[in-house]
């Protein structure tokens, strides 16, 4: 199992946070990051998604959790979180990606056969 770290500054409370993506072999994928447990219950994470790393879209919202299980395109992904509440949304964490597809073998020849 791949983990990657990202941090998260969170402007709401000025709490730092931790973004961690893991990916088992099937494919599915949970995304988790540490935050205050006290202020957990006070904010709605954003978790966003890209296949192009251009353009953004919420994926999900998660309440009262730090981590939330998905099922993912094949393919390059990107992810970041934001956290939010009556006062705004804090800036993005940094990007975490799943695996990019292998890259195709090299020297491949043909023969004539007799």
């Amino acid at each position: 199992m791949k983990n990657i770290k990202i941090k998260l500054f969170s402007l709401l409370a000025l709490l730092s946070s931790t973004f961690l993506y893991s990916a088992p072999p099937n494919g599915n994928i949970r995304c988790e990051w540490d935050y205050a447990p006290t202020e957990v219950t006070n904010v709605v994470f954003r978790l966003y998604r890209s296949t192009d790393a251009v353009n953004y879209t919420v994926l999900t919202n998660v309440v009262g959790s730090t981590n939330v299980d998905l099922v993912v395109t094949p393919g390059k992904n990107w992810f970041y979180v934001t956290a939010s509440n009556f006062w705004g949304e804090s800036t993005p964490s940094n990007i975490a990606s799943t695996p990019a597809a292998p890259n195709a073998s090299g020297n491949l020849k043909t023969t004539k056969l007799p």
